[in-house]
């Protein structure tokens, strides 16, 4: 057990903006980061990318972009419609997200990923045409990532099977189930007991370290998301065995203190320097509620006692000190307060939810970027953040890419 002091780094975070809950203001919010993103298109088709390598992508890219903007569209929040923004540079587009020199530099098979991969630019891809090819292309694509030998939720098979979650929610076809069990079963096969916290973990080979990762980036948690978003998929014993594992590892490694609850990005031997105490979507109390919370209500009352903690967490440290993108930033948080929301129906958990994303606009405003330097992505940048303030106004907590697509 450690002190409430230390289950957070206070340098990390901020104050909460004095600025009220204004639901005009933040729609013409929306408006304009939609249209800011639109003009910041550059002639090859592409956004401004904090990570080069991958200029389509879901998480960095033109298809996480075009995403973001078809579902400000549709929910009316900005007229103009792109007519296949990902489509028409993607249809040639020479496997563009996977020139990258990471995957030879530590000598493994190129990853299919959802995030910064070849899966998620033809999920969008499929989504925008309907044709049956990107089906056929995409089971093959999520039937080699499994044995991906970086086992985490960025790269191997966890990620493909979230990609396999939406076509299966998508198509209902049967393909695509067994994909998400033969995943399921892949990981299965290797858990193994933590020598110290006593319960299964991975120990995650990533970037050349091996090493006992937690969170819903890249550790146990981001593992057991797609497990847990498709239980439907699996006979009920299967679902109770999975539910008991994720409880017991989930409870056993959180470090709990003054009605707040934390975890570790890892257990044990530490990644070379991330022993931070963070608490991000990527890592830490925010990622596990975003992940886990529809575990809730199932009878373990220590674990529904747990996610209140930790929200609880995110709320007293406050704000991120970052770009207030999803992946590690004040609006991928405010998440945990809307999934929060939606399990108890507490008013307190929308009302810090909108004061995140007033937060939110605040930070953005003042961020010292110029504009030539913003990120437009939907991970990391002003999609992301446009799609947290709508749903704050819509009262929709489902996060982008990951729960819906």
């Amino acid at each position: 057990m450690i002190s409430a002091s230390r289950l957070y780094e206070p340098g990390r975070h901020c104050a909460v903006s004095e600025d009220v809950w204004n639901e005009q203001r933040v729609g013409s919010y929306i408006e304009k980061l939609a249209t800011g993103i639109l003009e910041a298109r550059r002639a090859d088709g592409c956004w401004p990318s904090e990570l080069g390598d991958f200029p389509l992508s879901i998480y960095a890219g033109v298809a996480g972009i075009a995403w973001a903007l078809d579902q400000l569209h549709q929910r009316g929040y900005f007229d103009e419609r792109r007519i296949g923004l990902c489509y028409n540079l993607a249809e040639s587009y020479i496997d563009l997200p996977l020139d990258s020199e990471l995957f030879d530099e530590y000598q493994v098979p190129v990853s299919h990923s959802l995030y910064l991969g070849s899966a998620g630019v033809q999920l969008q891809m499929w989504s925008e045409t309907g044709k049956a090819s990107y089906l056929d292309s995409l089971e093959a694509l999520i039937l080699e990532n499994q044995s991906h030998p970086w086992m985490e939720n960025l790269w191997g098979a966890p990620s493909t099977m979230i990609v396999a979650s939406h076509l299966l929610a998508a198509t209902g076809e049967e393909r695509f189930a067994e994909l998400i069990r033969s995943g399921a079963a892949y990981l299965e096969e290797r858990l193994t007991k933590h020598p110290d916290a006593g319960c299964q973990m991975w120990n995650i080979d990533l970037y050349g370290e091996r090493t006992w990762l937690l969170g819903a980036g890249h550790g146990f948690v981001g593992n057991v998301f797609p497990i847990v978003k498709s239980a439907a998929a699996f006979e009920e014993g299967t679902r109770s065995k999975w539910r008991e594992r994720i409880l017991d590892t989930v409870v056993r490694t959180a470090e709990r203190e003054g009605g707040m609850a934390n975890w570790r990005q890892s257990i044990g031997n530490i990644r070379k320097g991330r022993d931070s105490m963070l608490v991000q979507q990527c890592h830490g109390a925010p990622g596990f509620i975003i992940a886990l919370s529809s575990l809730m209500g199932n009878g373990h009352t220590q674990f529904d006692k747990l996610m209140l903690e930790a929200g609880e967490l995110v709320w007293r440290a406050g704000p991120l000190n970052k770009y207030p993108g999803l992946c590690h930033g004040t609006a991928g948080n405010g998440y945990a307060f809307l999934k929060l929301f939606e399990k108890t129906e507490n008013p307190i958990w929308l009302a810090r939810a909108r004061a995140f994303a007033m937060s939110s606009i605040e930070q953005h405003g003042a961020y010292p970027l110029p504009d030539a330097d913003r990120s437009y992505s939907l991970w990391a940048g002003d999609a992301g953040l446009a799609i947290y303030l709508a749903d704050c106004i819509d009262i929709h907590s489902d996060f982008p890419t990951l729960d819906y697509f």
